[in-house]
């Protein structure tokens, strides 16, 4: 990165001067000169300490300057909105024209031999485009609207195409308020039935969960971590296709994004190395109306690698990923908590894929999208008393 381009460079230009004050006391020059060298290079170690402070400090400033005005757009910027909420008893909704125009109530459902919510029960899907539906729900999205590495030589020639079909479908979304975080969070519910799925490969589940924690609060500064506390967790949850199964009966004759995908599901939950291919898109379809700075939606659609702020849990029948936005350096997650506190009107598509590096793992190729339509914090419930 550029700091640690610029600490190098201190570094051996401090040393590089401290070198030739020693060989100058231990010269036999004339004291006179030996004074004015010893003064020159003090004077350019102080130069070069002061000038990197200097710097450094107007980048931070800069940065808080960014956070400022993103928070000083959401105030002028903020929508008060009217809620009328018409509850449903299913978390589908079939009749979305009369929906369309008002926030749906989220009601938990629960099993009657179980206190386990269901999966889904918190918000309901509908079936119209992202954009046409309505407050509080989730739908499935198109997957071509996700570009992805293709091959071959990548990275020489960084070219990228819209993704094929995913490798699973969105089946359920679940988003519940939280005391703290929630690590693996599959077994408070139940999920979706999968008796009938068989994968053909002992690594690969017929489920795969991924959890989004976001922290309710910004960070109290920027020199203060804190890795938990309140918030809400999105759970997005992922069953594997037909065609996905009868690809993986003979990983010789599957897709590149098949072989690499049992691979990750077999390795990551061991292998550091593997869960840091896991690669979030995340876009905001209506971001202009927001009125965030042009630096923010520059990142819009733009792919992230969680490498070390993740955990991986498998199940009998599941993997699930928890994404701990909690444990983000505080400026992003500065940013993050800005941004979320405008969910409410945005209509958020989320994809999901295993990062391809070498050309027999390329095209990439999405494992999950859905789209979470302006999610509503204030009709997202407290789930559990931990």
């Amino acid at each position: 990165t550029s700091d640690q381009l610029e600490s190098l460079l201190v570094f051996l230009i401090i040393n590089y001067s401290l070198y030739n004050v020693y060989q100058i006391i231990q010269s036999n020059i004339s004291i006179y000169l030996n004074y004015f060298y010893l003064i020159v290079y003090v004077s350019i170690i102080n130069y070069v300490v002061m000038t990197t402070v200097y710097l450094r400090g107007k980048r931070v400033q800069q940065q808080i300057d960014i956070i400022e005005n993103l928070q000083e757009n959401i105030t002028s910027n903020a929508v008060n909105t009217t809620v009328s909420p018409s509850i449903v008893s299913l978390p589908v909704v079939e009749d979305v024209n009369a929906a369309s125009d008002s926030a749906i109530e989220s009601t938990v459902t629960t099993n009657p031999s179980s206190s386990k919510p269901i999966s889904g029960s918190t918000l309901p899907q509908v079936f119209t485009p992202p954009m046409k539906s309505p407050p509080h729900t989730w739908c499935r999205c198109d997957h071509r609207l996700f570009n992805v590495r293709i091959g071959p030589d990548y990275n020489k020639h960084k070219k990228k195409a819209p993704s094929a079909a995913p490798i699973y479908e969105a089946v359920a979304v679940d988003v519940f308020c939280t005391k703290q975080r929630i690590d693996h969070a599959s077994p408070r519910f139940i999920l979706p039935d999968c008796s009938n799925i068989d994968t053909h490969n002992k690594f690969v589940p017929p489920i795969f969960i991924v959890q989004l924690q976001m922290p309710a609060d910004p960070p109290p500064s920027l020199f203060t971590t804190v890795e938990d506390g309140p918030g809400w967790a999105i759970l997005m949850y992922f069953k594997i296709t037909e065609d996905s199964c009868n690809q993986l009966k003979d990983l010789t004759t599957a897709s590149p994004a098949i072989k690499l995908f049992a691979k990750y599901c077999e390795k990551s939950v061991d292998d550091a190395a593997w869960r840091a291919r896991f690669k979030v898109i995340a876009s905001c379809l209506n971001i202009e109306e927001l009125g965030v700075p042009s630096m923010i939606t520059a990142y819009n659609a733009k792919p992230v690698l969680i490498r070390r702020t993740q955990t991986i849990f498998r199940g009998p029948n599941y993997i699930e990923m928890n994404i701990h936005v909690h444990k983000f350096a505080n400026l992003a997650k500065q940013s993050i908590h800005l941004l979320s506190s405008r969910c409410g009107l945005m209509y958020m598509q989320i994809g999901f894929v295993i990062e391809g590096r070498e050309n027999d793992e390329l095209p990439e190729t999405l494992f999950g999208c859905v789209a979470i339509n302006k999610p509503q914090e204030d009709l997202a419930e407290f789930l559990f008393d931990d």
